[in-house]
């Protein structure tokens, strides 16, 4: 139950309670979002500390739904009368549902996890995601081919697009975590902390 306290700047504490509360209902706003915010929901539970309680409400309530869906695409699946558009109408109804509670859930689920020291979060591997790959090859822009660093190139064979990578001459593609890896000869970790 809410109480009506004061707080120190005489707000009664229901009202931001009820705030904060209309704010994560639109958490689903704030995933479409999420990589044009400034914030992640780990830094929004620094900001707004009172809300771990209705985030593991939510994980509650999510984890029972994508459960009732999980029982009714076994029961679907199993039945020997299902025909086989049962079968894909459930997939493509019910899976949509059941993978995008998951997600939720583990997005939640993850803002709890406390960071340990040398690891990385997935805030750092956001950023390590946007590096611009024209950075690392030395190019301009990515408008045109380049020439391949993994093996002796005549001609420019290696597209580069949207910071992704691919060689036509020797088939190497990844993105610029990948690039870094396979050039400095570093793990995923610290190819993540080297562009941050």
């Amino acid at each position: 139950m809410l109480s009506m306290t004061k707080l120190d700047k005489g707000f009664p504490s229901a009202i931001i309670t009820s705030q904060f509360k209309n704010f994560m209902e639109n958490y689903q706003f704030y995933l479409q979002q999420k990589y044009q915010e400034p914030h992640s929901l780990r830094e929004w539970l620094l900001i707004f500390p009172e809300a771990e309680e209705y985030l593991k409400n939510r994980i509650i309530e999510l984890k029972i739904k994508r459960d009732n869906i999980q029982e009714r695409i076994i029961n679907i699946l199993n039945n020997p009368k299902s025909t086989w558009l049962d079968k894909m109408g459930c997939k493509v109804f019910f899976g949509e549902d059941f993978d995008a509670f998951n997600k939720e859930i583990n997005n939640i689920e993850w803002a709890f996890v406390k960071e340990s020291k040398g690891a990385i979060t997935q805030e750092m591997i956001m950023r390590a995601r946007d590096y611009p790959i024209t950075a690392i090859l030395g190019i301009m822009d990515d408008k045109h081919n380049v020439k391949c660093p993994f093996h002796s190139d005549n001609t420019p064979s290696m597209n580069v697009k949207k910071n992704y990578y691919f060689c036509h001459a020797c088939g190497e593609r990844g993105s610029v975590i990948d690039l870094v890896m396979k050039l400095k000869g570093l793990s995923f970790i610290e190819a993540v902390k080297m562009l941050q």
